[in-house]
Parts: structure tokens; sequence; C-alpha cells
């Protein structure tokens, strides 16, 4: 009962994530089944032509293009991998380089207290607190 379910959810969940990925490689196969057919075709209408010369040029276009294709698809998923990174590693890395510059900036300090600024203040009050006194004042 709950298999369908599962499937279900875990498909929908690999295509959230990487639905561009497997357009991509869809569009990649198909670029190199069409490009394997219009191959097909042109040896085929050189052989009826007895043009057995061109057939080389014909091959060697062929991996050319098949070359160009995997290429473009090789380097739009790393674009893309690029791009894509989880926030939490951007946000660690920001995070990283203010406490670096903050560290540094106190050079007396061997450890740097992150509440020091709470500490010295005489009312401390939330953002509930705040919105508790708006409406008492509003009444």
């Amino acid at each position: 009962m709950f298999s369908p379910l599962i499937r279900l959810g875990l498909l929908a969940s690999f295509w959230l994530k990487y639905k561009s990925n497997i357009i991509k490689t869809l569009f990649a196969i198909l670029a190199l089944a069409i490009v394997h057919y219009v191959y097909q075709d042109v040896v085929e209408l050189f052989s009826l032509n007895q043009q057995q010369n061109y057939l080389m040029y014909a091959l060697v276009v062929k991996w050319l293009v098949i070359l160009l294709i995997i290429g473009t698809y090789v380097f739009s998923l790393k674009s893309a991998a690029k791009n894509n990174q989880p926030l939490n590693v951007k946000k660690s890395a920001k995070t990283a380089a203010a406490t670096n510059s903050t560290a540094s900036s106190k050079l007396g300090s061997e450890t740097a207290d992150p509440f020091e600024q709470l500490r010295h203040k005489d009312k401390l009050r939330s953002r509930s607190d705040l919105m508790l006194e708006k409406k008492r004042l509003q009444k």
C-alpha cells in the first residue's frame, strides 16, 4: 500500500532535484541519435552515388559533432553544478570570511565573544516583546 507512495515520493524528489540534468541528458541522447541517423543516410547516399571518397569526411564530421555535443553537455553540467551549490555552503563561507576579518581586527583578544554586545544592554527584548508593547500602545 505504501510502496507506490514511497516510489512516487522518491521519483518526485529526484525530479525536483535533478530536473535540469535529466532534461539535458535527454537532449544530448536525442542529439546523438539524430547525428547517428543522419550519418547513416549520408553513407547510404554516398554509396548509391558511387562517391566513396567522401565517406571519410562524413565520418570525421560525425565524430566532431559527437565530441561537440558531449563537450557541451559536460560543460553545461559543470556550470549548473557550480551555480547550484547549497546555500549553507555559501553562507558558511561568508560567515567564515566575516569571522576572519573580525578576528584579525581584534588583535589583543584570542577568543572573540559573539555575545559581547548583548551583555552590556540594559534591557533585552525579543520580537514578541516589541509586538506586545506595540499592541498595548494602540489600546
